[in-house]
């Protein structure tokens, strides 16, 4: 997915809805886009990282009568820049 380092709502609404609109239901119960962060490092083509981070999610259980749910560590994710949302002139 090409796109610019200022555009994080679509990188996080990949992450929570398996899509860039942001369209149809969370892929896990709970999960919003206000619990994933998206930074950028150094973003350049062939430079760079981008770490995508889910924190403060809580698992619901399923088990009937209990409302209890388990607080899940912090999770981050770091990718090296590859294309940083370019399309080189040869393709």
């Amino acid at each position: 997915v090409l796109h610019s380092a200022s555009d994080t709502a679509a990188v996080k609404n990949v992450v929570v809805y398996g899509n860039e609109a942001g369209t149809g239901n969370p892929m896990l119960p709970n999960l919003t886009t206000a619990k994933v962060l998206v930074n950028y490092n150094g973003f350049g083509l062939n430079e760079g990282t981008v770490t995508v981070s889910i924190d403060q999610y809580e698992l619901q259980l399923v088990l009937p009568f209990t409302g209890a749910g388990i607080p899940m560590p912090s999770y981050s994710t770091t990718l090296t820049a590859e294309s940083a949302g370019l399309i080189p002139n040869n393709v």
